[in-house]
């Protein structure tokens, strides 16, 4: 027998952020999408001395997962949406994904491998994020410093661009604009 969940409606509504209407017209519909085994039982139990009716619904840990919606975030280049559970954990989209590691073979011309492969970390760790056009701000390696990244100037507050030499910081910039 498949495991169950017995979810309160109320409850499961207020998550969901739905009215109670909504969910049992949602239950419904996974009943007649996937027939009378998503739902085990309804039961209605009484509550407390103002005799309030609380419904309980029993079902299938799939049907469950069906009615709570999948964890999303933000690309951290473009900003869309994310539902694909890979997408999620990495914290890129797919397209986003593809075009960061082509964007890090074009840099390897204008840096070092080294560069190439720290602004890859950072921009992986979501250390290098975009503030404003072509700024950017980025974490340092001990991550206890954010230095502030000018594209368009080709410039950075770190120790390195202070001194006029092109740094992992500019590189990771570079890497997420194209």
């Amino acid at each position: 027998m498949a495991s169950t969940d017995t979810i309160s409606l109320t409850a499961l509504a207020a998550e969901l952020g739905v009215t109670c209407v909504e969910l049992a017209q949602r239950v419904d519909d996974l009943i007649a999408e996937h027939g009378e085994t998503a739902v085990i039982a309804t039961v209605v139990r009484r509550r407390g001395a103002d005799r309030r009716r609380e419904e309980h619904v029993v079902l299938t840990a799939d049907a469950a997962r069906r009615l709570r919606p999948a964890p999303t975030a933000k690309c951290g280049r473009c900003r869309r949406t994310l539902t694909a559970a890979r997408s999620v954990a990495l914290g890129y989209g797919r397209t986003c994904q593809t075009r960061i590691a082509v964007a890090a073979k074009a840099a390897a011309a204008l840096f070092k491998p080294a560069q190439i492969v720290k602004a890859v970390d950072a921009i992986e760790l979501h250390a290098v994020i975009r503030t404003a056009g072509t700024t950017y701000a980025a974490l340092s390696s001990a991550g206890d410093v954010a230095y502030r990244v000018e594209l368009a100037a080709g410039t950075c507050t770190c120790p390195a661009g202070q001194h006029g030499r092109a740094c992992y910081h500019l590189a990771a910039a570079a890497i997420l604009v194209a």
